[in-house]
């Protein structure tokens, strides 16, 4: 990424000062240990990285794409364009910018700065309740629009919910220190914006041609082994398999018995009804196996203090059980 510093500054987008040229790191010759020090961070992925957008300083993800793979920028681009972008239960990750790296066949994709959805934590029923209703919206919508997925990733952008600014590959911390914890709001408080990325295993297809049928996409790695070597199958339903837990027959090993996403959305729509208030105001609790009488008794007492302390004054605010989430980007 040092090679691309100064082309990406040109464009308006500043990579931090380990990916400069001639930085030296600031822990060296010190008693420093690196892991205290911001700059030690790094992305673990190697053709993505972070940077800050110079216009509005706003923090960005960076990833580039080889042309041999330019069906992830062209199904991105889809999903982004203004004709989709509005819709409802498009939740598939905008694309903010991108631009050819000169002299390369190297295009570069500006996205939105995005986290693992479970941290901060799930507090109740409802927000995970929330989580799953845009991941199953958002593959409705791209099925809608003829596009398979095939491996299904959902990130969240919490930007509401971490009035601070958090580190790009420290989560948990400030983004200018790279130590410090920062405080952070609940789902029900602040809604994130959840979105479905990374394209790159994604397909496109034309209606005309009736309905999809592949073998195994090379390179998705967790395809569903059990029927991959008899037959092609529908990648559609392929995106129900990795949507797990919920309705067992949604992992059922021939495609042909699993529901289509429009039925996995209905069904789902149904268990949402049928949840009362109560229940999606409360606290989410890892089941145990054979939970002790002491645990049993310091579970119904943090349950009780859930709802007292944190639910009621929700409650009171007229905060919803189901968080309804922002508007886009």
């Amino acid at each position: 990424w040092v090679q691309f510093q100064q082309s990406l500054e040109q464009h308006g987008y500043m990579l931090r000062p380990r990916y400069h040229s001639g930085w030296i790191a600031s822990w060296i010759g010190t008693k420093k240990h690196p892991a205290n020090c911001e700059k030690w961070h790094c992305c673990g992925v190697t053709k993505c990285v972070d940077a800050v957008r110079i216009s509005n300083n706003r923090q960005v993800m960076i990833k580039a794409v080889w042309a041999q793979n330019l069906k992830e920028v062209e199904i991105g681009q889809y999903l982004s364009s203004s004709d989709l972008a509005s819709e409802p239960g498009n939740h598939c990750v905008p694309i903010l910018d991108i631009f050819k790296v000169p002299y390369s066949d190297l295009e570069l994709i500006i996205m939105p700065l995005l986290r693992k959805v479970d941290g901060p934590p799930f507090r109740t029923v409802g927000e995970a309740v929330a989580l799953f209703k845009r991941l199953f919206e958002g593959i409705q919508f791209m099925h809608k629009n003829h596009v398979a997925q095939v491996c299904v990733i959902i990130l969240m952008d919490a930007s509401e919910m971490l009035p601070e600014e958090f580190h790009p590959t420290s989560t948990m911390l400030a983004r200018d220190s790279g130590t410090l914890k920062i405080k952070h709001y609940t789902r029900t408080e602040r809604p994130p914006k959840y979105y479905l990325i990374d394209f790159g295993l994604s397909r496109k297809y034309n209606p005309e041609d009736g309905i999809p049928s592949e073998m195994r996409i090379l390179g998705a790695a967790d395809w569903p082994y059990k029927f991959i070597a008899t037959k092609p199958s529908n990648p559609y339903l392929v995106d129900v398999y990795f949507m797990v837990k919920l309705v067992d027959d949604m992992r059922q090993d021939d495609p042909a018995k699993r529901p289509t996403i429009d039925e996995v959305v209905t069904r789902f729509d149904g268990i949402i009804r049928s949840l009362s208030s109560f229940k999606l105001r409360s606290p989410l609790i890892e089941p145990e196996a054979h939970p002790s009488g002491f645990k049993l008794w310091k579970g119904a007492i943090d349950y009780g203090v859930h709802l007292l302390f944190r639910e009621l004054p929700n409650y009171l605010r007229r905060l919803p059980a189901i968080i309804s989430g922002p508007g886009k980007i």
